[in-house]
């Protein structure tokens, strides 16, 4: 198995293949992000208002909102997806890795740079100019941790080459392989979520951090 990296390129992707990707990593627990009722939350809310998982929409045979009787929606739209990232490059400039696996594309990682002058996303200012990670995205046949580690390694190395000085991210609670990795490559939990608090923020120093891997 050979992994590599390159620059994440939505339009070189393409939306229809990012939504099928996103969908299927994100459609079950513990994100239960599948179908949406707008009317219930709004166009840019990305919270639980009027959510529901795959099972929960297979089970029931949901076909409208059960709280409002409205349409649902695909959470992950092409056009949603490409309105999300077209919103993130305008707090900052937009930064994104892709892992692939003997040339196949198998994980994404995007989010946007935030400087003392763009602060992170619930106000807090951190010294120099930074990453904020806002997505981690890692398809199910690569799920073996292997992929994840070599992504998560080569952003904290392209960003540290690039002068920044430390990446930051948001995790589920409870996406248990995500919080493990980044523990081991030296990131600490330092907040719970404002808005979702079944997510919490971790930061990572990379001043200094030469041998970045070697922090378990």
């Amino acid at each position: 198995m050979k992994v590599s990296w390159e620059p994440f390129d939505a339009e070189r992707l393409g939306y229809e293949a990012l939504s099928g990707w996103l969908t299927e990593f994100y459609a079950d627990a513990p994100w239960d992000e599948y179908l949406k009722c707008f009317n219930c939350s709004g166009p840019d809310d990305f919270g639980p208002t009027g959510l529901y998982s795959r099972p929960e929409v297979e089970a029931k045979g949901l076909t409208a909102c059960p709280a409002c009787g409205g349409p649902l929606s695909l959470f992950w739209s092409p056009e949603r997806i490409q309105a999300h990232l077209a919103a993130l490059g305008q707090k900052g400039e937009f930064l994104g890795f892709t892992a692939l696996v003997d040339g196949e594309r198998a994980a994404w990682l995007w989010g946007y740079e935030i400087t003392e002058a763009t602060p992170a996303p619930w106000g807090r200012v951190f010294p120099g100019s930074g990453m904020y990670v806002d997505r981690i995205v890692v398809l199910p046949e690569y799920r073996n941790g292997t992929v994840l580690w070599y992504l998560l390694l080569t952003t904290l190395l392209q960003l540290k080459r690039t002068g920044h000085s430390y990446i930051l991210a948001r995790t589920h609670l409870r996406a248990t392989g995500v919080r493990t990795l980044m523990a081991r490559l030296g990131f600490k939990e330092i907040s719970e979520c404002p808005l979702l608090p079944e997510r919490s923020y971790w930061v990572r120093s990379l001043i200094g951090a030469a041998g970045i891997p070697d922090a378990a």
